[in-house]
C-alpha cells in the first residue's frame, strides 16, 4: 500500500514536471516573430517600359543570413549593395527551397538580412545613413520581405 501510494505521488510530481516544461516551451513558440518571403534575381534590361509590366526576376534557391542589427562600419570591401565580409553576430541562416521561399523564427528583435552572392553577400537595402538592412520583428507577428538581388540589372 505504502508502495503504491509512494509510485503515485512520484508519478504525479514527474507529469507535473514535463508539463510545466511544455508550457514553457508552448510560450516560448507563442512569442517568435516570423520573416518570410521570396528571393528573386533580376538580370539584364529592367527598366520600365510604358504599357508593358516589369518582370519581378526568376525565383532563386539562395542562403540567407540573419544578424544582429548591422552597420557599415561592420561591412568589409563594401561596393555598392556587394560586401566582401560581414563582422557581425550571426544569428541564424536558411535556404530559399527552389521556389525562392524563406522563413524564419526568430525572438522579437532588430536584426539585419543579407544573402549569399557569388563571393560574398548581397545587401538588399539599407536603411538610414549607416543602417544595413535592418528589421524589427515583433512578437507574435509575421514579417513579409520579397528580397530581389539585382546586381545584374540595368535600369
Amino acid at each position: 500500500m505504502k508502495w503504491t501510494i509512494g509510485f503515485l505521488l512520484s508519478s504525479i510530481f514527474v507529469f507535473s514536471l514535463m508539463a510545466c516544461r511544455d508550457l514553457k516551451l508552448y510560450a516560448k513558440i507563442q512569442n517568435h516573430a516570423v520573416l518570410e518571403g521570396m528571393v528573386t534575381e533580376q538580370w539584364g534590361n529592367a527598366m520600365p517600359i510604358k504599357a508593358k509590366s516589369s518582370s519581378n526576376g526568376q525565383a532563386i534557391s539562395a542562403k540567407i543570413y540573419i544578424y544582429k542589427a548591422l552597420n557599415l562600419a561592420q561591412l568589409e570591401n563594401q561596393n555598392g549593395n556587394i560586401c566582401a565580409k560581414i563582422n557581425g553576430d550571426l544569428i541564424q541562416t536558411t535556404t530559399a527551397d527552389s521556389l525562392g521561399h524563406y522563413q524564419f523564427q526568430l525572438p522579437a528583435g532588430f536584426y539585419s538580412i543579407v544573402v549569399a552572392y557569388e563571393k560574398g553577400f548581397f545587401i538588399p537595402y539599407f536603411s538610414g545613413n549607416d543602417g544595413v538592412a535592418l528589421l524589427s520583428l515583433e512578437s507574435k507577428k509575421t514579417t513579409i520581405l520579397n528580397i530581389k538581388l539585382n546586381q545584374k540589372a540595368s535600369y
